[in-house]
C-alpha cells in the first residue's frame, strides 16, 4: 500500500538530494575514465604508434570492454540501478568513432553499453546484498 502524502513530506530531502549529487558526481568521474579510454589511448596510439590499427583494435575489443562493464559494476553496487549509465556510456563512445573515423566500428557503442547493463545488474545485485534489500 502506498504511503501518505503526510509521510512523503517528513522524509529527509536533504539526505535524498545528497545522495542523488553523490550519484551524479560519480558519474562524471566514471565518464573522465571513459575520455581516457575511448579518446585519449587511441591519440596516442595515431602520435606514437602511426595508427597501428592491431593496437586499435586491441584497445576498442580489450581495454574498453573492461572500462564499460567495470564503471557499470562499480557505479551500480555503490548507489544502486541506474538506467542511464550503461547508455552514457554506449553513446559516449560514438564520436569517438566519429573523429577517428572508424564509422565500421561505431555498433561497438550497442555492444558498451549492453556490456554496462549487465554490469548494471551485477553491481545492482551487490547493492541489494550489502544494504540487504529484497
Amino acid at each position: 500500500m502506498g504511503k501518505n502524502i503526510k509521510e512523503y513530506n517528513r522524509m529527509d530531502k536533504n539526505k535524498e538530494k545528497e545522495f542523488a549529487q553523490r550519484a551524479m558526481n560519480s558519474m562524471y568521474f566514471i565518464m573522465a575514465l571513459g575520455v581516457m579510454c575511448y579518446y585519449i589511448l587511441p591519440m596516442l596510439n595515431v602520435l606514437y604508434l602511426n595508427g597501428n590499427t592491431d593496437v586499435f583494435t586491441y584497445v576498442m575489443m580489450y581495454v574498453n570492454t573492461v572500462y564499460c562493464f567495470g564503471a557499470c559494476y562499480i557505479h551500480s553496487a555503490k548507489f544502486g540501478f541506474r538506467w542511464y549509465m550503461p547508455f552514457a556510456v554506449g553513446l559516449f563512445f560514438v564520436p569517438s568513432c566519429l573523429v577517428f573515423r572508424y564509422m565500421s566500428m561505431i555498433v561497438l557503442g550497442l555492444v558498451y553499453a549492453a556490456l554496462g547493463f549487465f554490469g548494471e545488474v551485477g553491481g545492482h545485485a551487490m547493492y541489494r546484498r550489502k544494504y540487504k534489500k529484497r
